[in-house]
């Protein structure tokens, strides 16, 4: 999510300096939004303990304190 907020800043600082904000067809800004508020809405019905649901066992990664994978 970090990713969608530094797009749109990057793109507000072009256009401050530069004075034209050019976002081609496919722009991180718009695009980011649309998937952010569907991940809103999607952890709304289904609860926002479904990103702590375990999906792999991650002692395979050798690292101390990992023993599961989960989606979020």
């Amino acid at each position: 999510m970090l990713s969608i907020y530094a797009a749109f800043h990057f793109v507000t600082l072009e256009e401050y300096y530069s004075g034209f904000l050019y976002m081609p067809l496919g722009n991180p800004v718009s695009d980011g939004s649309i998937f952010f508020i569907g991940v809103c809405i999607f952890s709304g019905i289904v609860g926002n303990n479904f990103w702590a649901t375990p999906w792999v066992d991650g002692r395979w990664l050798n690292i101390s304190g990992v023993t599961t994978l989960t989606y979020g």
